[in-house]
Order: C-alpha cells, then structure tokens, then sequence
C-alpha cells in the first residue's frame, strides 16, 4: 500500500501537469490568434491601399476621357471652319 501522503502529492503532480499542458495549449493558440490578427490587419492596409490607388486612378482616367472629348470637339470645330474658309 502506497502511504495517503504520497498518493496526495502523486494526485497534486498529475493536476499540476494537467494545468501545466492546458496552459502550454492557451499560449500557442494565443500566438496563432496573434499572428492570424497581424496578418489580417496587414490585408486590411493592403486593401485601404488599393481601394485609394484605384480611386485616384479612377479619378485620373475620368479626368483624361473629359479632355480628350473636349478636345476632339474643339478640333472638330477647327477643321470645320477651316473648310468652310476654304470653301468661300
């Protein structure tokens, strides 16, 4: 027969090791969430970054389109006068 004081401290080693693992458990699911969480902070900035430049872009390519039908509208005008002074 193993003595009730051994047994007890046997009984506090296996629960201290029991709690030991679940916290050697927590940490690394702590370090995953933690490194999923940078990396989806860092998409997010991806993304921001993106949305903005294809605003600008956006903005850019619009701003060209307008000039480039004013301008044809003013040389459609200018070749239209120019032969009208040729013709009379």
């Amino acid at each position: 027969m193993t003595p009730p004081m051994y047994s007890e401290k046997m009984n506090k080693i296996y629960e201290y090791n029991q709690i030991n693992n679940k916290v050697n458990k927590l940490m690394v699911k702590k370090e995953l969430l933690l490194k999923k969480e940078s990396n989806n902070k860092t998409l997010e900035k991806a993304r921001e970054l993106l949305k903005k430049k294809v605003e600008f872009h956006k903005y850019w390519i619009d701003k060209l389109y307008s000039i480039t039908f004013y301008t044809h509208i003013v040389l459609v005008f200018l070749v239209l006068a120019l032969l009208l002074y040729k013709l009379l």
